[in-house]
Parts: structure tokens; sequence; C-alpha cells
């Protein structure tokens, strides 16, 4: 299941290329923050897939995989919200770009700012399918792969 995980992950991160380099959409800093998230996943599933010798260590590399992905939930609920609120997100500032941030903050002030101060540029619908943007099917693929590590955990207890 591990290996399949895996390439879900790399699937998810070249859609996002895709979009970012084919279709020419910009990410704003809340995307990059859910594509560093995906890299984060991308990791964890190579290192469970490594270590499913060691069934409690592949446990605890869930684990963590899963409260990734919440965090991936969370960040699309909250650029969902943005989107919805668009009037509320246009008063907001435009937050300095991701990699200057990254330079002269920690990792978690600048997911907090992100998370927290987000607004005009994450608040724009720049793609949508079936009625839903682009924040909801990324929240919904991280629903998805949360349900396949749970499922995986559970199939692991059975044996």
């Amino acid at each position: 299941m591990a290996i399949y995980q895996l390439v879900f992950c790399v699937l998810m991160l070249m859609a996002s290329l895709f979009f970012e380099f084919v279709v020419k959409l910009t990410p704003c800093a809340l995307c990059l923050a859910q594509r560093f998230l995906v890299v984060s996943l991308i990791v964890m599933a190579f290192v469970t897939l490594t270590r499913l010798i060691q069934k409690k260590t592949a446990f605890v590399y869930r684990i963590i995989s899963i409260l990734i992905a919440v965090m991936g939930v969370l960040f699309s609920w909250r650029h969902i919200w943005l989107q919805q609120n668009a009037s509320l997100a246009l008063d907001a500032t435009c937050l300095p770009d991701i990699s200057y941030m990254l330079r002269v903050m920690s990792l978690p002030q600048v997911a907090f700012k992100i998370f927290s101060q987000a607004g005009a540029e994450c608040s724009k619908i720049k793609w949508s399918f079936l009625g839903y943007s682009m924040p909801f099917w990324v929240g919904f693929m991280y629903v998805i792969y949360i349900t396949s590590q749970l499922f995986s955990i559970r199939l692991e207890r059975k044996d």
C-alpha cells in the first residue's frame, strides 16, 4: 500500500507543477505551502516504504503523514474560506514573496503568517472543475490520502 501512496503523492506534485508551468497558473502562498506539504508526504511515504520491515516504525511514520495531511486539509479549508470571503481578503495586504519569508523567518513563523494573513492573492479563483476550485480538489486529495493511511494502519494491525 505504501508504494501506491508514494505514487499518489508524486502524481499530486506533478499535477501542481503541470498547472504552474503548462497551464501557467501562478501559485499563491497557500498553494506553495500545500505543495511543500505534498513534498513532505512524498518523503514520508518513501521513508515508510523503506521501513516496512519494522512495523512499529512504519506506524509512527504513518501517523506523522496523517498529521501532515491534516495540515494540508486545514490549509485547503483556509484557502477555500478566503475564496468564499473574497471581499474580506481584498482589504488585506499581500504577503511578501515566500522565498523571502523563508530566508528571514523560521518555518513555523512562515506557516503561521501564511495561514493567518494570506489575503488578496489567495482569494482569487484561478481555476475550477465541476464548480469547485483548486483548493477544494487539493483538500479532497488530502482526505483520500488520510483515508488510505488509516486503511493501511488497519491492515497492518490485522497482520
